[in-house]
């Protein structure tokens, strides 16, 4: 059996002390303000990470290895700019997105599942 999970995975602890922290939920892709709070990223916008523990207001957030995502549109190519396409759910943005580029290891083009590397 092949298994990525775990590969090179880094989380970093971030807050959500000026927003509704209670609307922040597991698997939600967020971003940070000029202070370093937890914000959930916008629609067509880049993210810093994905949440994969909450506790209270404190948010652990997945910036760095293997994670399992939905996404929406076209089947993702090996190199995409991903951006937020609504909840929990990325798209590719494309060359004119101002995101970064990911690594697509697999795609699963019926169930528009595919495994990243942040």
């Amino acid at each position: 059996m092949v298994s990525y999970k775990g590969f090179d995975v880094k989380c970093i602890t971030m807050t959500c002390v000026n927003a509704e922290p209670d609307k922040i939920e597991v698997g939600d892709f967020v971003t940070a303000d000029q202070s370093g709070n937890a914000f959930l990223a916008q629609d067509g916008k880049p993210f810093v990470g994905v949440v994969v523990a909450v506790k209270d207001n404190y948010y652990t957030v997945q910036v760095s290895g293997y994670y399992e995502i939905k996404y929406a549109g076209e089947a993702l190519p090996v190199y995409a700019r991903l951006v937020v396409n609504k909840r929990k759910i990325l798209h590719n943005g494309g060359s004119t997105a101002a995101a970064p580029y990911r690594t697509v290891l697999w795609v699963d083009s019926s169930e528009q599942r595919a495994g990243i590397l942040l």
